[in-house]
């Protein structure tokens, strides 16, 4: 396969977006990128690179972003500061970073070819977790980073084979000839990538997070989100109300009200795109009383406006 041509397709893709930030950019300050800007429309993993003329000019500040990172080395090495470690990554592995994991990165050589497929937060929600085990090694990564629950570690490195390195040419080939269905293909190499991601991990004999009892919990709210009670989930993993609370606090700073509310929004939010019928119609299917009480409900759980969001997703 030709990788460079891939990569100089993705060069000259990424350089407009390096001129429109040239007049804004503060070198000496942390940034934070948002997939609404940075990825296409309906776009759920995107491939970019690491540009040769950040070699002249190393971007070493800090940033965070709101979606997942996985960046793959072709040629020469690619250096990162995450959580205060240092990584020098070379073409053996690849690393994970989390959304919101602050970190700086960058290359010293012109031809240093470094790969980024990103992720959208929801595509790891919808798709990845709801295909891959529990018991998968990345799984409490995937979920931990998707559902916003408190850190543990934001970044991963695994030490891949030569048939890692033919799936992520092959995602990469996949991304940039554009053929039918090619996000749809995408996701499913990405499947394959990470469960044989995750062999490689438990061969080596590090299995953490794999048991973890929170994202049990998530997983059936989400799945019972219309009769779910604080009572029914505590009872369905054997824990008193008091003591379930506890652990969505602790671990999430979250109520169990509030992530049952997140759940209906979301899912109004898809209906609306998949059917016709009204917002008042759909609000009060999901319990609530009326669509104002929808809207402060929504504020308070996203920050935004209902109508802001609309905005934004148009």
């Amino acid at each position: 396969m030709d990788i460079q041509r891939y990569y100089e397709i993705a060069k000259a893709e990424i350089e407009p977006h390096i001129r429109r930030s040239e007049t804004n950019f503060k070198p000496d300050r942390p940034f934070y990128l948002k997939e609404s800007v940075f990825f296409r429309e309906e776009e759920p993993v995107r491939i970019s690179i690491h540009h040769p003329i950040w070699a002249r000019d190393p971007l070493k500040q800090p940033h965070s972003h709101d979606f997942f990172e996985m960046t793959f080395v072709c040629e020469g090495s690619f250096k990162q500061i995450i959580d205060g470690e240092k990584i020098l990554q070379t073409k053996d592995q690849i690393v994970l970073v989390r959304p919101d994991a602050w970190h700086s990165v960058w290359i010293e050589k012109e031809t240093d070819v470094v790969f980024n497929i990103l992720m959208r937060k929801s595509v790891v929600r919808d798709a990845i977790l709801r295909i891959i085990s529990p018991r998968n090694f990345f799984y409490s990564f995937f979920f931990q980073g998707a559902y916003d629950v408190k850190k543990r570690k934001n970044y991963l490195v695994i030490h891949h084979t030569s048939r890692l390195t033919e799936m992520l040419q092959q995602i990469i080939q996949e991304y940039f000839d554009k053929k039918k269905e090619y996000q749809q293909t995408i996701l499913f190499l990405l499947l394959l990538l990470f469960t044989e991601c995750s062999r490689i991990v438990e061969t080596e004999g590090e299995t953490e997070g794999s048991e973890d009892i929170l994202p049990r919990i998530l997983d059936h709210i989400e799945k019972h989100f219309l009769t779910a009670t604080l009572k029914s989930v505590a009872d369905h993993f054997g824990y008193s109300t008091r003591q379930l609370a506890r652990i969505l606090k602790k671990e999430m700073d979250r109520s169990f009200t509030s992530l049952v509310n997140e759940c209906k929004i979301r899912f109004i939010c898809m209906e609306l795109q998949a059917t016709d019928l009204p917002l008042k119609a759909l609000a009060e299917k999901m319990g609530f009383c009326d669509v104002n009480y929808f809207y402060k409900v929504f504020r308070r759980e996203k920050g935004i406006s209902f109508s802001e969001y609309k905005a934004g997703s148009q």
